[in-house]
């Protein structure tokens, strides 16, 4: 009898929050990822969940987003569980504006080595640079970051147009919605370019918009600006 094919194990995908963080910057990723693995269990592609999502806070919960609503369900970062397949900085204005703490780089450096993939949402960015992780790598951000990026790290090669950016095992994205593009682009290289497309179906998303894509909506550009909004 032919015996079953062996699965990949389930992969963790830990999310370090930082406070005051925007909520679309950490549901869109999120919610890509959960749908992801429902789908392949409901499918019956896998007997385990395809990814376990783990939070990690700064401070204890629960953790105040910008729009003022509380985070419960994580734990903090010196408590993450491993082994973290894939570790993404969600981050807003604290990464920009706010040191990081010491003992936090070091972790983030060290775990360029322990995990398969790590990256940022937004200005997550700042906090991987901080800590060296993009040192002689390309980098985005969310646009109205980037010159201050590029500014404060010269080492970075700061692309501001590009929705995300792939390099090697680090990858950084734009803001907002931009995150649930790069969790898609992760979902594709994990399980194929089918489920990718399936999960933004569900999601309603116009399409899945590749990295190269400008992070710029060609209507948006026709219109004029009646107030200046800052991205954090």
């Amino acid at each position: 009898m032919r015996q079953p094919e062996q699965e990949w194990p389930t992969r963790r995908i830990s999310m370090l929050i930082f406070p005051r963080v925007h909520l679309m910057n950490l549901a869109g990723p999120l919610d890509v990822f959960v749908r992801a693995s429902h789908a392949l269990t409901r499918a019956g592609k896998r007997r385990s969940p395809a990814y376990e999502i783990e939070l990690l806070t700064m401070d204890e919960l629960p953790l105040v987003t910008a729009s003022g609503l509380g985070l419960v369900g994580g734990r903090r970062w010196t408590e993450a569980l491993t082994p973290i397949d894939t570790l993404l900085v969600v981050a807003s204005a604290s990464a920009v504006h706010s040191p990081t703490a010491p003992e936090l780089l070091a972790w983030l450096r060290a775990s360029v080595d322990r995990v398969r993939r790590i990256g940022s949402v937004c200005s997550g960015a700042f906090a991987l640079a901080a800590a060296g992780v993009l040192d002689g790598r390309r980098a985005t951000t969310h646009w109205q970051l980037a010159d201050k990026l590029a500014q404060r790290y010269p080492q970075i090669s700061v692309d501001a147009d590009r929705i995300f950016i792939q390099d090697g095992k680090v990858w950084t994205s734009a803001g907002v919605s931009a995150g649930a593009d790069l969790a898609l682009a992760m979902v594709e290289e994990d399980y194929g370019h089918g489920l990718a497309l399936e999960i933004a179906r569900h999601m309603v998303l116009f399409l899945r918009r590749s990295g190269g894509q400008s992070q710029f909506s060609r209507n948006l550009r026709l219109r004029p600006l009646t107030c200046n909004l800052s991205a954090n």
